[in-house]
């Protein structure tokens, strides 16, 4: 019995002071830390944008609307 109350005391003894895992820093490439200003010269906070336009669907026509 006395010798699992020294073990567990020292188990909470080296939990208790091994190091703190360091924290790996991110890169946030969002964009949302700030819009950029416009400007001619080149901004390093700039990003491109991806717009998702659907493709047209139905009967092709002519400028007019009239189909081909």
């Amino acid at each position: 019995m006395k010798k699992k109350a020294i073990l567990v005391s020292y188990i909470s003894i080296l939990i208790s002071v091994s190091p703190v895992s360091a924290e790996i820093p991110t890169i946030d490439h969002t964009g949302v830390g700030g819009s950029p200003k416009p400007s001619w010269e080149t901004q390093k906070q700039a990003r491109t944008y991806q717009l998702l336009i659907p493709a047209p669907r139905g009967q092709i026509v002519d400028r007019n609307g009239d189909p081909l």
